[in-house]
């Protein structure tokens, strides 16, 4: 019987050094005719191609920014609209009006709209991202995003704590269409409320694998974000590293990452 696989990739399906490690590629070779492999992710398209290059994958469906974007592959011209499933994101007065909120603060605002980055400073922040997911950011001023009519997939707020503590706060109050997300005390996610995995891995499977039942799909997470993904499929695997929240629903629970857990269950699972 198919098996269809959707996987996170930070702190999931990535090695300690953000690559995927020899064992996964090798355990997905071996189980790779028994089972589709599609990643599901937080990520912007170009951050995830990259990885379906590396597992020789690009014909799978990728679902981008926790569902606000699915793609039916990630092949050439991918983000043309004939392979585009779903598509939701932030409306340009949302953005326009966050950036105006964050004039006043030293945070990093970055906007990340299909293929595109855009953040207002070439900073700290700015500089760790683009080695953590491999993309690269065009620098802009405020300016921008009252001139241009830029709508977000996601936008990420990252800097100091106690910064971050008054904005989550006040966005919160003020804007309750959209969905705040904090993977780190010095982080913000922002995206459409209604966006989620769990909505990305049900368009993957009505639009694209009509006839696979729920439980025979196996979703792979860590995170706070993967439980929509959880409770989307028949079967999660929560990573070692996982949240609590997120092991507390989980079918199972393998190695961290750093262990190639994702490996270790293939491996186990599919014999």
């Amino acid at each position: 019987m198919q098996k269809i696989l959707f996987s996170d990739i930070d702190g999931t399906l990535l090695d300690k050094n953000r690559s995927i490690a020899s064992e996964t590629y090798q355990a997905y070779r071996r189980v790779r005719h028994q089972a589709d492999l599609v990643l599901i992710s937080s990520r912007m398209p170009k951050s995830m191609t990259y990885f379906q290059t590396a597992l020789e994958n690009e014909s799978m469906p990728l679902v981008c920014y926790n569902g606000g974007l699915v793609l039916k592959n990630g092949l050439a011209n991918y983000l043309s609209a004939e392979n585009i499933l779903l598509d939701i994101a932030i409306p340009t007065e949302t953005v326009r009006q966050i950036n105006e909120y964050l004039e006043r603060f030293l945070v990093n605002f970055s906007v990340y709209e299909y293929d595109n980055w855009y953040t207002t400073k070439n900073d700290y922040w700015t500089q760790r991202e683009e080695n953590n997911t491999k993309a690269k950011a065009e620098i802009v001023t405020s300016d921008f995003f009252k001139t241009q009519a830029v709508k977000a997939h996601k936008i990420m707020i990252m800097g100091e704590k106690s910064e971050i503590d008054e904005i989550y706060n006040d966005l919160e109050k003020s804007l309750p269409t959209i969905s705040l997300y904090r993977a780190k005390d010095t982080y913000i996610e922002i995206a459409s409320q209604e966006t989620s995995k769990g909505k990305g891995v049900n368009v993957v499977l009505n639009e694209l694998y009509p006839t696979i039942a729920k439980a025979d799909t196996i979703g792979f997470g860590d995170n706070y974000n993967d439980i929509p993904l959880f409770e989307a499929v028949g079967f999660g695997v929560a990573m070692g590293n996982a949240r609590p929240e997120l092991k507390a629903i989980a079918d199972t629970e393998t190695v961290t990452n750093k262990e190639h857990g994702v490996a270790r269950f293939l491996n186990e699972y599919f014999g």
